[in-house]
């Protein structure tokens, strides 16, 4: 998500990446506000924070006892997993057609 508000808006937002953190509701938020879409459906945004919850307190990220004691197929994460496939085809569209509207090199 900080790769999409970067993506947006370099100059406008790589000062501010930091303040987001692990929070990935707040990315989220920025991201969408960033892009002109509407919020997300409580479904939604309620799969996203309580992966966000365990992606900030780094039982997500790092092997841990968390690893041990819960299955990752029971943490909730589908509505999240299908968004985020669809972030990634608009991204590719985006580049696909930034870079289909760049100037040409010249040859020397």
């Amino acid at each position: 998500m900080k790769g999409l508000l970067l993506l947006k808006d370099y100059d406008g937002n790589v000062t501010r990446l930091r303040r987001l953190g692990h929070n990935l509701c707040n990315a989220a938020t920025r991201v969408l506000a960033a892009y002109g879409l509407e919020p997300l459906r409580a479904d939604l945004a309620s799969e996203l924070d309580h992966l966000s919850n365990l992606y900030a307190n780094h039982l997500l990220r790092y092997a841990s006892g968390y690893d041990i004691f819960v299955d990752p197929r029971t943490i909730p994460r589908e509505r999240v997993l299908r968004r985020l496939y669809a972030a990634v085809r608009l991204t590719a569209r985006e580049l696909r057609k930034r870079n289909s509207t760049a100037v040409p090199a010249t040859k020397p």
